[in-house]
């Protein structure tokens, strides 16, 4: 019989690797360009929720004059911290996690990201990015999953603008 802990690990994995299906939203302070898009190599930050995105639109448009939010859907596996296979690969390889998570969350040039253990590492399982703990754009205060997928290029297969 499954323990509680082994079927919500065995729900989030297939929820991950099913990625494509699930809507993603990105907000930028620029217009996003369709064809250089399309072929950068650039990581890119996505929320799990229209409401998530909505805050992260609000705060870029306070303090920059201008937000574009968008909706995407992701070809291939998200790796999820909470994932006790995700976590048993870092571990393997000595990558600490919360090391991982802080560089995260610093805006981090793409160069960082791509030169990470982490992403090395996960990239080379089959992972095109990472689910980790981010600040909630709506109260500063609390955390929410955001996702980073490591390229675009081939991995966000539509982008489309929502607002």
């Amino acid at each position: 019989m499954k323990t509680f802990k082994s079927l919500q690990e065995e729900i989030h994995t297939t929820l991950n690797e099913a990625s494509s299906a699930h809507n993603y939203h990105h907000t930028s302070v620029n217009m996003i360009d369709q064809k250089k898009h399309a072929s950068s190599m650039r990581p890119m930050w996505l929320s799990h929720s229209a409401g998530q995105a909505g805050g992260w639109h609000k705060n870029a448009k306070d303090e920059n004059g201008s937000a574009y939010t968008y909706t995407a859907k992701v070809n291939g596996k998200i790796a999820h911290h909470d994932n006790h296979e995700v976590k048993a690969l870092l571990h393997k390889y000595k990558v600490d996690q919360d090391d991982y998570h802080d560089v995260l969350v610093t805006n981090p040039e793409p160069k960082e990201v791509h030169n990470h253990p982490a992403t090395k590492i996960l990239k080379k399982h089959g992972y095109v990015g990472y689910s980790h703990p981010d600040y909630d754009s709506r109260d500063w205060e609390k955390d929410h999953d955001s996702t980073v997928v490591f390229h675009r290029k081939n991995v966000i297969l539509t982008l489309k603008k929502s607002n």
